[in-house]
């Protein structure tokens, strides 16, 4: 999992003290979530888990949504920096941005932490509507980079079937997780998984077409 980063624009406190103070109540957050699920991620629990008072927590975090907003926020932004990192590489073709961004997302699958954080989120999000607006918000933020690496590796694809592909390639790395995490079926097969992957999705970007994304089955000989 990537590491938490705060960004100092987006914080809203101009002190270095406020922003240390966000993190350490952040990182605590993560960790119970992680720990223990929704169900026991509470202001209480993070104050006590970081030995600050629950005031102190409130004054940042006011409410148990406004916390799970600020972790998954600053979750998100640690993947952020590495995608804008990758991007901003001028060494590297979009081919190959686009390769280590699959190898970094596939790659983090691996890590205890990513593997239990984001199955919490999916089934949350299946029963609170806050979590799944952030939710939604985080991977749509997450594909950004995706799509538009997609769109200058194959220029002929418009914007929605650009996004349509993004969808389908970011879905199908998360459907890794229940395999290649720690302790499970496919942990040592990784690496390969994600050779795959790079060249399975790399080989779709370079050759789908509208037409294909339109009426695929159609040209396909299905055998009888």
């Amino acid at each position: 999992m990537r590491d938490l980063n705060l960004s100092p624009p987006l914080d809203g406190h101009k002190s270095a003290k406020g922003r240390s103070t966000k993190s350490i109540i952040l990182k605590a957050a993560l960790e119970i979530f992680i720990e223990h699920g929704y169900g026991e991620f509470s202001i209480q629990k993070v104050a006590a888990r970081c030995s600050l008072s629950r005031g102190n927590v409130s004054y940042h975090y006011p409410t148990r949504d406004d916390l799970l907003h600020g972790m998954v926020d600053a979750v998100l932004q640690g993947y952020i920096d590495d995608f804008d990192d990758i991007a901003k590489d001028a060494g590297l073709s979009a081919a190959e941005k686009f390769v280590s961004i699959i190898d970094m997302i596939m790659s983090d699958l691996g890590t205890k932490e990513t593997s239990i954080f984001f199955p919490e989120l999916w089934a949350l999000s299946n029963h609170n509507a806050y979590a799944l607006a952030e939710m939604n918000k985080m991977y749509q933020r997450a594909r950004a980079h995706l799509i538009e690496l997609i769109g200058a590796i194959n220029p002929a694809l418009n914007k929605t079937d650009r996004e349509l592909v993004g969808v389908f390639i970011s879905a199908s790395m998360e459907g890794h997780t229940p395999f290649v995490g720690p302790g499970k079926e496919w942990e040592k097969s990784l690496p390969k998984l994600t050779n795959i992957a790079a060249y399975s999705f790399l080989h779709l970007a370079k050759s789908v077409t509208k037409n294909d994304i339109a009426a695929m089955r159609k040209g396909l000989k299905l055998a009888s």
